[in-house]
């Protein structure tokens, strides 16, 4: 059995935000019995800010440390089951703006 990758939600690719610990979240996938999370700083995701797990039911997470503004960030999931893991999710880009900047 091969999981299907979740499909992104939020935030949506290519937008910029205002916020420096954003909302993630994405649909639930069928058999999922955990979620892997990474945001990195570039495209290849060698420069990771984010790399956690989040227990199924959940699809969502916001991270507890600051992200950096200024920047594109890359985030994806995948989905973790009795199977193994899924293929990563598409990647989805962001940059986060304060207000001021």
């Amino acid at each position: 059995i091969k999981y299907n990758p979740p499909v992104l939600l939020l935030p949506p690719d290519g937008v910029t935000i205002a916020s420096l610990q954003p909302y993630f979240s994405w649909e639930a996938v069928s058999g999922a019995r955990s979620y892997n999370i990474q945001v990195s700083m570039n495209e290849t995701f060698t420069a990771l800010r984010v790399n956690t797990t989040v227990a199924a039911p959940r699809t969502s997470y916001t991270p507890y440390r600051a992200l950096p503004a200024g920047i594109y960030l890359y985030w994806r999931v995948r989905v973790i089951g009795p199977y193994g893991p899924s293929d990563w999710s598409l990647v989805y880009k962001f940059i986060i703006r304060l207000e001021g900047e």
